[in-house]
């Protein structure tokens, strides 16, 4: 064995995963940016924390340092290698429509590049809600547009790059977040690392990302995220 390398005793079943989501395995740089984004919106928020949409159950894991935290996520996969790798953090798995808590269970809920999977975007965030205890607070990262791709098409009468996914504007999802009762506090934002070019294309627009990361501009990265607070009903009366 290599200096470094970390044995893989995992279960047959986990053989597909891949290996940077292993307890104290080197992680790639997306997710290092992703944590120190997610670190950042979270600096000096307490209390007990969902992760919903967990997936591996590393990011649970890194904040599990400061806060108490359980993780949910649809795949039964991702729950039992979650379990397995970080016990003993709690991971459960959830329903494509809510999570098997009780209402107001949670200070905090973190949410990363999970709304655009769901099956419906404004359920989701009423179901954050419900979760949320009065005042708590939803840490949220999406997806951006492919801002430079799309203007390049819309340039040359293509229209928008068709996806599979809800990935909306920025406007369009600070809007979302307000109408679920939730007042934004901070935002923050990362660039993908320089990696995965697979064409022409990549490389170019990727090129230009990274000069735009290097400027640090928000409306061009490709991923951005907010801190808001659940607004309590009951301080308006």
């Amino acid at each position: 064995m290599e200096p470094g390398q970390i044995a893989d005793d995992r279960p047959l079943e986990f053989s597909s995963v891949p290996p940077n989501f292993r307890k104290g395995a080197k992680p790639t740089r997306h997710q290092r940016r992703r944590r120190g984004a997610v670190l950042r919106l979270m600096k000096g928020v307490t209390g007990k924390v969902l992760d919903y949409g967990c997936g591996y159950g590393d990011l649970a894991h890194a904040i599990s340092a400061t806060n108490p935290i359980v993780g949910c996520d649809v795949e039964a996969e991702r729950v039992t290698f979650a379990t397995h790798e970080y016990s003993p953090i709690p991971f459960v798995q959830c329903g494509a429509n809510g999570a098997p808590f009780e209402d107001q269970s949670f200070d905090v809920v973190l949410s990363v590049v999970v709304i655009h999977f769901v099956p419906d975007p404004a359920g989701y965030l009423a179901e954050v809600s419900r979760l949320l205890k009065p005042g708590g607070t939803l840490v949220i990262i999406c997806r951006n547009q492919t801002v430079f791709r799309n203007g390049v098409r819309r340039l040359f009468g293509m229209g928008q790059a068709k996806s599979r996914l809800w990935v909306p504007t920025k406007a369009e999802m600070t809007t979302a977040i307000t109408k679920a009762g939730f007042q934004i506090m901070g935002s923050t934002f990362f660039y993908d690392p320089l990696e995965g070019w697979k064409n022409l294309g990549d490389c170019v627009f990727g090129t230009i990302e990274q000069l735009c990361s290097f400027l640090c501009v928000p409306a061009t990265a490709n991923y951005y995220g907010y801190v808001s607070h659940k607004i309590d009903s009951g301080s308006n009366r």
